[in-house]
């Protein structure tokens, strides 16, 4: 019988490593390899919540792009409105005689109907605080005032329905005196009191 000689690779008889020295690499060896599966495991980890964040954005953008589209016939309305209650009321505001006795049937038409589909709050109240002054007979500086503050709440409430971000406004307007017609307001900040919301809240 013909006897084969093991020439296998045996670090202990090539290199003259001991047993000891030998289980010790092949602790480290075994340690490494463990620590890549784990950095492998972590890493397919992460990489699974970070592509599952992406895909619940994306999904947020599409619901907030679809949300946004589904209210464009209503906030187009609005818009529109909007401009012709502002129009209305600077006219009556700052115009002559005659400009305002034609602008008033139309800011009443305004006031008691399409409006108020599609206003918020703070348009409303807007709307509210200037009828009661032309209600009052309130001076055209005091219609001023008012007219602002409701161009302003439009201006919020297109903001918000729009989803944009309007740069901040330019309040030196507010330090400028009004003409001398006004002898009652001096200052569109000095009256706090009339330019506080009606306590009323309906329209009457």
């Amino acid at each position: 019988m013909v006897r084969i000689q093991d020439t296998g690779y045996n670090p202990i008889v090539d290199f003259g490593i001991s047993e000891a020295s030998s289980r010790m690499w092949d602790v480290i060896t075994k340690v490494i390899e463990a620590l890549g599966l784990i950095a492998g495991g972590l890493w397919t980890l992460k990489k699974y919540f970070d592509d599952r964040a992406s895909e619940r954005s994306l999904a947020h953008q599409r619901a907030k792009s679809a949300e946004v589209e589904a209210r464009k016939p209503f906030s187009s309305r609005q818009l529109e409105l909007y401009f012709d209650a502002v129009e209305v009321a600077s006219a009556i505001a700052a115009g002559s005689a005659v400009e305002q006795a034609q602008q008033l049937a139309t800011f009443w038409r305004l006031y008691w109907g399409p409006l108020a589909l599609v206003e918020d709050m703070k348009v409303a109240q807007a709307m509210i605080q200037f009828g009661h002054a032309l209600d009052a007979n309130a001076s055209q500086g005091e219609l001023k005032i008012y007219a602002l503050e409701l161009a302003h709440a439009c201006r919020d409430s297109i903001a918000e329905s729009w989803k944009v971000t309007l740069p901040e406004l330019d309040t030196a307007r507010f330090l400028r005196p009004i003409d001398k017609s006004t002898e009652n307001l001096k200052s569109p900040s000095a009256p706090a009191a009339l330019r506080s919301p009606p306590q009323t809240p309906p329209r009457a």
